[in-house]
C-alpha cells in the first residue's frame, strides 16, 4: 500500500541501480518517497499525466538523458515541479550550467548527504 504522505519522484535513468540508489538514500534519511524510474525521455509526459511528481531527477550524464528537454517538458506539464540533475561530477560550473538551463540544482551519488539536503 502506498503511503499517501510519500513524495512522488520520477527518476530518468537507463539503470535500475541509479533509481534504487536514490530511493535507498532518501529512505535511509527518513524521507517517505515513491520512486518511479523511466528510461527514455519520451515517457516523461505519460508519467506526469499518471501522477504529478513532486520532483524529477535526471541522470544527465547518461546517453539520451537531455537535461534541456527534460526541463522544457517539466515546465510545460508540471511547472512547479523542480528538476534536479544528477551528474558524476558536481562543481560550481556544472551547477551554474544546469541552473541556467532551468534545473533547480545538481547532485551526485557520491555525496549522498548533499543529495538529501537538496531533496
Amino acid at each position: 500500500m502506498k503511503d499517501s504522505a510519500s513524495v512522488t519522484l520520477i527518476v530518468l535513468s537507463h539503470k535500475d541501480d541509479n533509481a534504487q540508489a536514490i530511493n535507498n538514500t532518501l529512505r535511509d534519511a527518513r524521507h517517505p518517497v515513491h520512486c518511479q524510474r523511466i528510461s527514455i525521455l519520451q515517457q516523461l509526459k505519460d508519467a506526469i499525466a499518471k501522477q504529478l511528481p513532486h520532483m524529477i531527477m535526471v541522470f544527465a550524464d547518461e546517453p539520451g538523458m537531455d537535461l534541456v528537454s527534460t526541463v522544457e517538458l517539466a515546465k510545460a506539464h508540471c511547472p512547479k515541479t523542480p528538476v534536479i540533475a544528477v551528474r558524476n561530477k558536481v562543481d560550481e560550473e556544472a551547477i551554474t550550467n544546469a541552473m541556467r538551463i532551468g534545473a533547480r540544482d545538481v547532485v551526485s551519488l557520491e555525496n549522498t548527504e548533499r543529495l538529501v539536503f537538496v531533496f
